[in-house]
């Protein structure tokens, strides 16, 4: 298994605990990660279902592997990658904000 591979594992085990399986948002969104491919991500369903592929969905954010992992694992916040210009975000921006709490990306990096 590759290092990317393994990133990517380890960003699906952390995106499956932090939505559970009813999370409360009724919606599904995709991370694109160039050319590491896509996570779409399905809380429409129940149990909340979280695959490798494109899908869509009522919100995109275009980052790269390495800033989703910075995000989730908490050695950045949401609002310092925005600023900095490494993700793009298209789509339902109300639920951009819901998302951004539901998984916790907010915070300010390691003093949240």
């Amino acid at each position: 298994m590759s290092v990317n591979d393994e990133m990517m594992e380890k960003i699906i085990a952390v995106l499956a605990e932090r939505i559970g399986t009813d999370c409360g948002i009724n919606a599904a969104w995709t991370y694109d990660l160039g050319p590491h491919g896509h996570l779409y991500v399905d809380c429409k369903t129940a149990p909340h279902r979280i695959s490798r592929e494109k899908g869509g969905g009522d919100c995109v954010f275009t980052l790269s592997l390495e800033d989703l992992w910075r995000l989730m694992s908490g050695q950045v916040d949401s609002q310092s990658v925005f600023t900095q210009g490494k993700i793009r975000l298209s789509g339902n921006m109300p639920l951009v904000l819901k998302i951004d709490t539901l998984l916790g990306t907010y915070r300010v990096a390691q003093g949240a």
